[in-house]
């Protein structure tokens, strides 16, 4: 990032279960500074996103904003690693506001 911003991660899996990885509840913070690294999941996490299925696509959201998203807000709300009934192009959309940046990534699982 190219200044402080709040950081929003949601992973697609194979099977098209769209979640909210990052932050979740081994985050100690959702504030990224610039020239600094951020890991999704944090290094010593209790959990691990395994991308493992030959052949397939998995795809990873990730939203930068000046100004931290509200907790009423239904994305937020939802809370971390539980399924959303949106797609990662719906939630880009609904999180798309003055101030911040996203971008979609696809990763082609290779047998």
């Amino acid at each position: 990032v190219e200044h402080s911003s709040h950081i929003y991660c949601f992973y697609q899996d194979y099977k098209d279960t769209v979640m909210r990885i990052f932050p979740n509840r081994a985050s100690s913070s959702h504030k990224a500074i610039p020239g600094s690294p951020l890991f999704v999941p944090e290094q010593n996490a209790p959990f691990d996103i395994i991308m493992d299925k030959a052949g397939s696509q998995e795809r990873l959201l990730c939203v930068a904003s000046e100004q931290a998203f509200s907790d009423s807000d239904p994305i937020v709300a939802a809370g971390d690693l539980v399924e959303l009934a949106h797609s990662l192009e719906e939630i880009q959309i609904r999180l798309d506001r003055p101030g911040t940046e996203s971008k979609i990534i696809t990763i082609e699982i290779q047998p």
